[in-house]
């Protein structure tokens, strides 16, 4: 064991003395600062460590200029504790306000510490039981949930969707580690399913996995669900809605709709092609040029009436209509769910995106969900209520953030909006100046106050604010858990949702293809906050912190993993 002492500084009211020094094998080019204006002590190093070794490096404090070394550097952050990596850049923060809260020394010296550390202990799955209860306050996180499974869709009850709102949830206490994801990826590949392991570096084993696309998460899903027994969630022939337009009893596969695509729909434009619509006359041509849209069901009944305007794109006088979304284009309507989802990419059929093939039935194949069989106790996503195609929908993550503290009231303040008339983006009624965006007492596992003002937020998560700020993802569950026992469900990573589709609005060019994007939620070490937008392009003003949205790319991020949860109905 090697122990190293540092120059002296002075604390608070002066300026820390820097020093650099170059020690045998291990820690080299260590530099130190103070934080203006703060009782933080910025420290970096670099670490030479041979292959396959890591190091335990702790710090001490002394007062009196060496003679004694009293105070142990317990409030740290960063690349310290029992298991470090090597590497150059070595960050750590030391909040000296917390360990020793006086004002003022100019006798101060560090001690650092390093041995070469024992092999850390893997996190293995934990998994908490939550019961539900839902609210009966409006908006809150349990009553959408209990709301979204009541009949989400209408005839969704005929698909594989249970009658009645959750009974308990089984989420893990932890987000997936390196690890973890490895011990489900041995069982799953040899049986059946193409997923990969991946490469980490010695005592990187709990941290939280990353850079994971989409499409890789399912199946590890459904793999893990697969090794303990259990019904698997996500399906390749998907769950294909119905809609009888014409009234005969029988869903139809024609060429014909009552919509146009997005390559057709111009028709103010005098290159429209007219011919493709049926059943008009001159003065609703006319009409409908000037508006810029046109009206098929005329008589507002929600089906299609004989005589009624409809898209004939074989020209023949009949309404042929395609009356449901050929998600897979197998040219009939699945009705299944059999086929599990091991190989393979269902998180967007339609990657090569071409507007003039495209129509609204199909857009709902954008939705992951219409490949997931809702009744199956196997493992999922939570929900992050998104705001998308299918508009607001059940928020069983901020349900699972709250730490079973009860939710009361709504319209409570955190985001102002200051312009009268506002449309809320939930209810879409207009509203006079008012604060919105937390919908109800947000009770966290402090209590109700916004984790902005939390002093001590760094107890309880891994955010980019807080006196003791990270300059990575760090391992799970080293922070205090909520109420149900999750840990890291504000910050660390943010975490991904099912709320996965891909948006023909925002990259309508063929050339580049689609743009596959997810809701995370949570926030991660380097952005807490994050704006919100509708598929439009209008901005949403944040919910609150545990359910902010934000894109994640189709091959993800360096700050987006994921949590698995069941549910018991």
């Amino acid at each position: 064991m090697k122990i190293y002492h540092l120059k002296s500084f002075s604390l608070y009211l002066l300026t820390l003395l820097f020093a650099s020094s170059l020690w045998g094998q291990t820690l080299r080019n260590l530099s130190y600062s103070q934080r203006s204006g703060t009782k933080l002590i910025d420290i970096q190093y670099d670490l030479v460590l041979a292959s396959g070794s890591a190091a335990k490096i702790d710090f001490f404090f002394s007062f009196d200029n060496g003679k004694t070394y009293p105070i142990p550097c317990v409030s740290l952050s960063g690349d310290v504790g029992p298991y470090v990596v090597a590497g150059t850049k070595k960050k750590a923060v030391w909040n000296v306000g917390k360990d020793w809260d006086q004002k003022y020394t100019n006798q101060g010296r560090i001690k650092v510490r390093s041995s070469i550390a024992e092999k850390i202990e893997a996190i293995e799955f934990a998994v908490a039981s939550i019961p539900f209860r839902a609210s009966n306050i409006q908006e809150s996180p349990s009553w959408f949930i209990g709301e979204f499974y009541r009949d989400p869709f209408g005839d969704a009850r005929m698909n594989g969707f249970p009658l009645s709102p959750p009974t308990k949830f089984f989420a893990d206490q932890y987000e997936v580690t390196n690890h973890q994801w490895n011990q489900v990826v041995d069982w799953a590949r040899n049986n059946g399913y193409d997923l990969q392991s991946v490469s980490y570096m010695p005592g990187e084993e709990n941290l939280p996995r990353t850079n994971v696309a989409m499409k890789e998460v399912i199946k590890w899903l459904n793999a893990r669900s697969e090794m303990e027994g259990k019904t698997p969630v996500f399906y390749v022939d998907p769950i294909e809605f119905g809609w009888d337009y014409n009234n005969d009893g029988k869903l139809s596969a024609g060429p014909d709709s009552l919509w146009l695509t997005p390559g057709e729909q111009d028709v103010s434009s005098p290159s429209f092609d007219w011919s493709i619509i049926a059943n008009i006359d001159q003065s609703q041509k006319e009409k409908w040029i000037q508006e810029g849209w046109i009206y098929f069901d005329t008589n507002s009944n929600r089906q299609w009436d004989s005589g009624e305007p409809f898209v004939d794109r074989n020209r023949d006088g009949k309404f042929e209509p395609q009356e449901f979304p050929d998600i897979n284009g197998n040219g009939r309507r699945d009705m299944g769910q059999t086929i599990v989802c091991r190989t393979g990419d269902i998180s967007a059929w339609y990657q090569n995106y071409v507007p003039a093939n495209a129509n609204d039935l199909n857009m709902l194949g954008w939705v992951l969900e219409m490949h997931v069989k809702e009744s199956a106790n196997g493992y999922r996503l939570p929900q992050g209520q998104p705001m998308g195609y299918l508009g607001w929908r059940q928020d069983s993550f901020r349900y699972l953030a709250m730490g079973g503290r009860t939710e009361q009231g709504s319209y409570q303040t955190w985001e102002d909006w200051t312009q009268s008339g506002t449309m809320d983006p939930i209810t879409f009624e207009y509203k006079q100046p008012m604060k919105t965006g937390i919908r109800y007492v947000e009770e966290w596992p402090w209590g109700a106050q916004s984790p902005d003002n939390m002093a001590d937020i760094s107890e309880y998560a891994v955010t980019p604010y807080g006196v003791n700020e990270v300059s990575g993802i760090q391992p799970v569950g080293g922070r205090k858990p909520n109420g149900y026992g999750l840990h890291d469900m504000i910050g660390n990573v943010a975490e991904l949702t099912m709320d996965w589709y891909i948006e023909p609005y925002i990259n309508p060019n063929p050339s580049m293809g689609m743009m596959p994007m997810s809701n995370a939620v949570g926030g991660s070490f380097s952005k807490l906050h994050i704006e919100v937008y509708d598929p439009y392009g209008n901005q949403i003003s944040p919910r609150s912190v545990m359910s902010s949205g934000q894109s994640v790319p189709a091959a993800g991020s360096r700050e987006v993993g994921f949590r698995a949860i069941r549910i018991e109905f």
